[in-house]
């Protein structure tokens, strides 16, 4: 997918979680992506965006599932469901970056396995050297 941001999302509530998702295309990598986004929804809500790549769902790295092992997460998640999305960012905001301030960005996300909290997990800075 390219050069993008991590947002850790996550959905309470339970189902319908208000998001599709498909394999994206791919020779040795084939990602989740979501499709859809119903308005108004969980997902809509919590800043879910069509397009975002699903890096991980409830902890599990996507890499390692197949889509239906994901639909089956998707389906047993009752109260929470917890997603690290990747989100494409296009030529407009590259190029807002490249013009604003040239830095380095470091991307930290921590999942654990205690109670569902949302957060999102913003780029922290570093100065170029």
């Amino acid at each position: 997918m390219g050069t993008g941001d991590y947002i850790c999302v996550t959905l309470r509530g339970g189902a319908p979680w208000g998001f599709t998702l498909r394999e994206g295309e791919g020779d040795t990598h084939r990602p989740f992506l979501i499709s859809q986004v119903e308005d108004g929804g969980r997902a809509f809500l919590a800043g879910v965006q069509e397009g975002d790549e699903v890096v991980s769902l409830n902890g599990e790295p996507c890499a390692d599932l197949t889509l239906l092992r994901a639909f089956a997460l998707i389906e047993t998640s009752t109260d929470c469901m917890q997603l690290l999305l990747k989100r494409k960012i296009d030529e407009l905001q590259k190029e807002r970056r490249r013009t604003v301030r040239p830095i380095t960005l470091q991307h930290l996300c921590v999942m654990t396995n205690g109670p569902c909290t949302r957060s999102l997990v913003l780029p922290t800075a570093v100065k170029s050297s």
